[in-house]
């Protein structure tokens, strides 16, 4: 199994090119829940996309006003652009903001679909769109779903837990060797009593190393720093 982000998703990028799609963009939150989508701090995003694009995309949210990205998030599967906004779970009057509608189309993101994942555990989510090329309609996009829909699916989700399962160098929160420690005999059930009598320090400097932990990592409870610090 590849541990190279940049190898991976290189090697996503071409098959979905080679499928057809231009454009490929990744976002996964590994702390969000229902509809909090986590610190922006922690987020992993990856685009063929310009890099200023992305910035705005993000900046703006102009993400959150797509209905397919929504529907995604909370459904595994492809969303294609077709979907109507109630099939989205959105009322049938529905319309983005008028800036969001003219960012999706001066970067052609109006053709494409939107894949969502199976959650793996209570905290984390992600989505993948896929954006056609300019020349590319929504009906040809619609029919390499149609006929490729389980391969390109499956695709999708390997690429998914490669990405998500590597460390996020950008979130810039690193844990010490002794925080670390202490939350994995945590992790393995032990008490504050015998970390302390495992790593021959105090209790209270075990309290001291899980909150310091806590802080790092920007959680309140430890069993939310054992789920971040995964």
């Amino acid at each position: 199994m590849s541990t190279d982000r940049s190898l991976i998703w290189s090697r996503t990028t071409d098959y979905f090119r080679r499928c057809g799609f231009g454009d490929i963009l990744y976002g996964y939150s590994p702390d969000s829940h229902g509809a909090n989508l986590g610190s922006t701090e922690d987020c992993i995003v990856l685009s063929t996309l310009g890099q200023e694009i992305v910035t705005e995309l993000a900046n703006e949210g102009y993400f959150l006003e797509s209905t397919t990205f929504h529907y995604a998030l909370k459904t595994p599967g492809i969303a294609p652009f077709s979907m109507t906004c109630e099939e989205c779970g959105f009322d049938a009057d529905w319309r983005p903001s008028a800036a969001a509608a003219d960012f999706f189309r001066r970067h052609g993101m109006l053709t494409g679909c939107s894949i969502g994942f199976p959650p793996e555990r209570t905290r984390g989510r992600a989505v993948m769109t896929l954006l056609a090329p300019p020349d590319m309609s929504q009906a040809c996009i619609d029919s390499v779903i149609k006929t490729r829909h389980n391969e390109i699916l499956s695709v999708a989700a390997v690429a998914h837990r490669l990405l998500s399962s590597l460390p996020n160098p950008a979130s810039g929160r690193t844990l010490t060797r002794r925080q670390r420690e202490v939350l994995e005999w945590v992790a393995e059930g032990k008490t504050l009593a015998d970390i302390a009598l495992i790593m021959d320090i105090k209790v209270a400097t075990v309290e001291k190393h899980l909150r310091l932990a806590r802080e790092m990592l920007g959680v309140e409870t430890t069993a939310h720093a054992l789920i971040k610090a995964a």
